[in-house]
């Protein structure tokens, strides 16, 4: 997607398109999809795909291994789902493209490209599934995008992303409702988009445990007060949270 980006190819899902050969029959889609240790859920474990799906795979000239489902009722509906999931269980970002962010609630044209992000735990660069459907396929190509950051977006408040984060940082585990005696712990993202509560501009930023990068909670900052809510991802219910 990116000239700059160097891409870690997955040993793994090359030795398993080879067994795949051997036994004659068709391969199983994988439960995920990953590079190294980097890995998001599968589109067939995220959204329930019907029986007639067709799954192949198979590695690009460059190296990439490619996920391929057909006969899909509609491509731009399965991936509209997958991209809510990705949203919801693991903070993904999404780009287009040309790397650009995504917008918010736009929706998906009968045919397209969009890029599911997210930054590796270590800040080496962005693990990234760049997702190709039509009105009856989708394709899916994991990518380790060496180097590359999230494109920055602007907070009409006027907290800086990278203050929005040190802010939350600030706060101890215990007022946010998390283990442990420090936030050292944990690491934090400030989600894609701007979000909005009651009428209100706000970043939405995601909390994960080390070392296992493993998401934990998500909290909104409003306001010119910079007031900082535990937001419930399944009801989209908000809890102030007093420093």
């Amino acid at each position: 997607m990116k000239e700059q980006s160097a891409w870690r190819l997955l040993g793994a899902a090359a030795i398993l398109l080879l067994l795949s050969g051997c036994g004659g029959g068709a391969p199983e889609p994988p439960s995920s999809y990953a590079i190294e240790e980097e890995n998001l859920p599968s589109l067939n474990t995220a959204v329930p795909l019907d029986e007639q799906v067709q799954y192949t795979m198979e590695t690009t000239e460059e190296g990439a291994v490619q996920h391929r489902y057909q006969n899909l009722q509609s491509g731009s509906e399965i991936v509209q789902s997958y991209m809510t999931y990705l949203t919801e269980e693991d903070s993904c970002t999404f780009l287009d493209a040309e790397g650009k962010l995504w917008p918010e609630g736009e929706d998906l044209e009968p045919s397209g490209t969009v890029v599911a992000a997210v930054e590796s735990p270590g800040g080496e660069g962005l693990f990234e599934l760049s997702i190709l459907w039509d009105e009856t396929s989708c394709t899916i190509i994991p990518l380790f995008a060496e180097g590359a950051r999230l494109p920055e977006k602007e907070n009409p408040e006027g907290m800086t992303l990278e203050e929005a984060v040190e802010y939350l940082y600030s706060f101890p585990p215990s007022v946010l409702g998390l283990e442990g005696a420090d936030m050292s712990g944990y690491n934090i993202f400030v989600e894609s988009g701007l979000c909005m509560l009651d009428d209100e501009s706000c970043l939405c930023l995601n909390v994960y445990i080390l070392p296992e990068h493993q998401y934990v909670a998500s909290y909104l900052i409003a306001g010119m007060e910079n007031q900082v809510y535990r937001l419930d991802r399944k009801t989209g219910a908000v809890t102030p949270i007093s420093p």
